[in-house]
């Protein structure tokens, strides 16, 4: 008798064990389902505050159509739109900041009909260090995303003392210009180095001019020569793939060059 209660008691211990280990085990779990700030969590994700601040950090603002200029930039001409599926902008802007604009930024935002972006592209200037009334160039064509309906356009920049001497405004020869192909037009020309020092990072633009003094193509020149000896002279070509309107509406070229001096 005496050693089947010593039995019956250890069994009753087991049990006492045994229902406490299974309690324990439903605490943990309820403390582990519990966010540190009071919220439940769903399946072992972030509590619903974690979740909405995920989703508000997700940049879906519509944008403001038109061409925006940081502060001190002024416009002098512009021109953007769309024509047969291609997209294009086009400017000329002066640097009325009184301070040495050392990079500058373009950006261009298609837009759909609630002014959501589509797609974005770049428009920079291949210029560095324009100085203070200095009038620089810039634009791009690219294909137009489905659903286009406008642009929006920025242009920034960042100011510092300058790394290069430009010099702007180089006189320019055109040797021959005209349309090419169905939509392009094409300009030969050459520029000179007036100045007594040999110029280098050569940069030609050239803007096409339509009816009403309107913008109507852009593009980057090729330059044959990498450096302008002074006195000497450089050829550069450039061939505008597209003109907004048609090319036998061209009533003008113009042709921007600038050579910087080699850093000291």
């Amino acid at each position: 008798m005496h050693k089947r209660t010593y039995l019956v008691l250890i069994l009753l211990l087991a049990l006492v064990l045994l229902l406490a280990a299974c309690g324990g085990g439903d605490d943990e779990k309820s403390d582990s389902d519990e966010a540190p700030d009071g919220d439940t969590a769903v399946d072992g994700g972030p509590p619903p505050e974690a979740t909405e601040e995920l989703g508000e950090s997700i940049d879906f603002t519509a944008a403001e159509p038109g061409l925006d200029l940081q502060s001190g930039l002024t416009e002098v001409l512009s021109a953007y739109g769309e024509q047969d599926g291609t997209a294009y902008f086009f400017a000329e802007i002066r640097n009325d900041t009184g301070l040495n604009l050392h990079e500058i930024t373009s950006i261009v935002k298609a837009l759909d009909d609630v002014f959501y972006p589509l797609t974005t592209v770049d428009a920079n200037p291949l210029l560095v260090d324009v100085p203070p009334g200095q009038t620089f160039t810039l634009g791009v064509t690219y294909a137009a995303p489905e659903g286009y309906t406008d642009q929006s356009i920025w242009v920034v920049y960042t100011t510092e003392e300058p790394t290069f001497e430009g010099y702007f405004d180089l006189p320019v020869t055109i040797d021959a210009s005209g349309p090419q192909g169905e939509r392009g037009y094409t300009v030969r020309g050459t520029v000179q180095n007036p100045t007594d020092i040999d110029l280098v990072f050569p940069v030609v633009d050239v803007m096409l001019i339509g009816p009403d003094d309107n913008l109507v193509g852009y593009v980057h020149a090729v330059v044959a020569d990498k450096m302008w000896p002074v006195g000497g002279s450089g050829t550069f070509e450039a061939n505008v793939p597209f003109v907004a309107g048609s090319p036998e509406r061209v009533v003008d070229v113009r042709v921007y060059a600038t050579g910087y001096a080699m850093p000291q």
